[in-house]
């Protein structure tokens, strides 16, 4: 039998648009009807030789669809597919449009972790932002979700001008969250921020010292830092993400959705665009190369607890990087440390590797 397979399902549309957005959204929800349609043919279509052992809604904000549309999702997954008992089921959520019957309607249909996208508990942040729940509604609703779920991650953004109270927000967290994934704002010409508006931590120094502090901090309360901008405490790292990270099989539906079938070293994409999605166009094909598989590993590998092969890294690494990673069963990993320059390192791997 295959190794397990994950599926990715993704859900562009938004009530607005976050200022600091880069992701395939948009806040038009006149094609969502279409789309769900779509959705449902593509996996019909969509031949899975693998057991699914992860299943992820992300968005845009995949709490927008209705209870009847997310159960035709998950049923249709379950119709077409082997899915494993144990299987991990997760959908991001916003708390403006989270509800009783909809947490309902997620436990009925086999959904069993809940990524609440908070990133701030700072009203005056979350109006920067440009999102449109208040920081009392997130902890009201955290409070809703806690009810039927147990397995809880909330997302959180470093780099606001005031962003001193992150530890005060962690405090108020951990009681839900299981696990955190924890980011630094940056700046994409694409985003709705101006720097000059907002209130951006504009010394990049001092946005990298709160957030080591905060690091330091969660390590200290339980949290494991198991991939660069991931936290969780033990048990209640997300497997999805990790399949990703490690390299496995996962296949992905929806306008801008990618797809990896690990045995063949093949990636595919649908088109980001809806309107294309919606007529089969825009689908792209790379079938990766040696040196494709080699940087991917070492890029991938350094960004998790799980490190890479020794074998990959010359003694040059060893010597000028000392005090950033450890050696453990002969895998090379990156220390808390090493994780805040991995890309320095990463790059540095891959060009002596070239030179040899």
């Amino acid at each position: 039998m295959n190794k397990p397979a994950s599926v990715y399902i993704h859900f562009p549309f938004c009530k607005s648009k976050c200022s600091y957005c880069t992701f395939n959204s948009i806040t038009d929800l006149s094609l969502k009807e279409k789309y769900i349609n779509k959705l449902l043919e593509e996996i019909s279509n969509t031949k899975i030789n693998s057991p699914i052992d992860t299943i992820y809604f992300g968005g845009g904000t995949p709490s927008l669809m209705s209870e009847d549309e997310i159960k035709l999702l998950v049923n249709k997954l379950k119709e077409k597919n082997k899915i494993i008992y144990d299987y991990e089921c997760t959908i991001e959520v916003n708390p403006e449009s989270i509800s009783a019957e909809k947490l309902a309607t997620y436990k009925e249909v086999g959904i069993n972790r809940i990524s609440v996208g908070i990133q701030s508990l700072q009203d005056f942040e979350l109006k920067s932002m440009n999102r449109i729940h208040t920081s009392s509604e997130a902890i009201n609703k955290l409070e809703l979700v806690s009810k039927f779920f147990d397995n809880i991650s909330c997302d959180l953004i470093v780099g606001f001008k005031e962003n001193k109270t992150l530890i005060d927000t962690v405090e108020k967290l951990k009681k839900y969250a299981k696990s955190l994934s924890i980011y630094l704002l940056s700046f994409d010409e694409k985003t709705l921020l101006n720097p000059q508006e907002t209130y951006i931590v504009k010394n990049e120094d001092e946005c990298i010292d709160r957030y080591n502090e905060l690091i330091d901090y969660l390590l200290n309360i339980g949290y494991v830092r198991y991939e660069i901008s991931n936290f969780a405490f033990p048990g209640y790292q997300s497997k999805h993400n990790m399949k990703y990270w490690l390299r496995g099989t996962y296949y992905g539906f929806g306008a801008g959705a990618h797809s990896f079938i690990s045995e063949k070293n093949l990636r595919y994409s649908n088109s980001d665009t809806i309107e294309n999605y919606l007529n089969d166009k825009g689908k792209s094909y790379e079938q990766l190369t040696v040196k494709d598989i080699y940087e991917e590993e070492i890029m991938l590998g350094l960004r998790t607890i799980y490190g890479i092969e020794k074998k990959y890294v010359n003694e040059k690494i060893l010597a000028k990087y000392k005090g950033y990673y450890l050696l453990k069963n002969d895998k090379f990993i990156l220390n808390s440390k090493g994780m805040n320059i991995m890309n320095r390192i990463c790059l540095d791997i891959v060009e002596l590797a070239g030179q040899a």
